[in-house]
């Protein structure tokens, strides 16, 4: 999915979850039945015993605290979840700037607790939480870093060839008439993604500004860095002009614009 925003590679798929994981969206994408084999084999993820028990809300809580740390001992960035009756969340939080998180209130019962980190296994702890007691775990997520996120100039075997925008390739603009698309390869952008207020109305003068591509949020050891897109250089001058008037940064204000590409 070509996106108009270009991708600043300063800018780290850590840096795009810090900023969610701050406004909060991060959860719906953390917590989406993305397969926790995404990048190798991996048992189910644990559930809690069937007889498990679940107090009703007028019953003793206990707590849940812990730390979230990568390999090297630094603070891992973290979505975090409890889970509830059914396998549905109970409750979610996130952790703080040391790596720190904590559930001030758990039912009582055998409860799994889920850490994830972007670029890193799901991280499962099964705990008893009991009345007026205080669980804590020290989680290090198994984590990866994709070959092709390294850095660097653009290698073939870091290239994404989407057949759809190499199809598109020396079709006319359908703004742009007097344009045809060029081939150009660009960054691929990983996280969630953030649209200012005006973009979908505005994106129609620019629909094949093509500056990044999506690489959504799931990373893998074979994720790639770079893509081939179909771009109009009318569309790449008019979506620089309204990045500079609204004053968005390249990296902070993406957004999916593959509803808007000609077909």
């Amino acid at each position: 999915m070509s996106m108009p925003f270009a991708f600043r590679p300063a800018r780290s798929p850590l840096a795009v979850l810090r900023r969610a994981l701050a406004s909060g969206t991060v959860f719906a994408t953390l917590a989406s039945p993305v397969p926790d084999s995404a990048w190798t084999p991996q048992a189910p993820a644990p559930r809690a015993a069937a007889g498990a028990a679940i107090t009703n809300a007028n019953a003793p809580a206990g707590r849940i605290v812990g730390v979230a740390r990568d390999v090297h001992g630094n603070p891992a960035l973290a979505a975090v979840f409890v889970d509830g009756p059914g396998g549905t969340i109970a409750s979610r939080t996130s952790t703080d700037a040391s790596g720190h998180f904590a559930f001030a209130r758990v039912d009582t019962g055998v409860r799994v607790v889920t850490v994830r980190v972007l670029g890193c296994r799901p991280w499962y702890a099964i705990r008893r939480v009991r009345a007026a007691a205080t669980e804590s775990l020290a989680c290090v997520p198994e984590c990866f870093e994709p070959e092709c996120l390294a850095g660097g100039a653009p290698t073939p075997a870091c290239i994404e060839r989407p057949a759809d925008e190499l199809a598109r390739i020396g079709r006319r603009c359908r703004v742009h008439r007097h344009e045809r698309l060029v081939a150009d390869t660009v960054r691929i952008a990983y996280g969630l993604l953030v649209v200012p207020p005006d973009f979908e109305r505005t994106r129609r003068t620019f629909p094949n500004a093509s500056a990044s591509w999506s690489g959504g949020c799931v990373l893998t050891p074979a994720s790639k860095s770079w893509a081939i897109v179909a771009a109009c250089p009318a569309c790449r001058i008019a979506y620089a002009r309204w990045r500079d008037t609204r004053g968005v940064h390249d990296a902070e204000a993406r957004h999916d614009a593959g509803a808007a590409r000609d077909r």
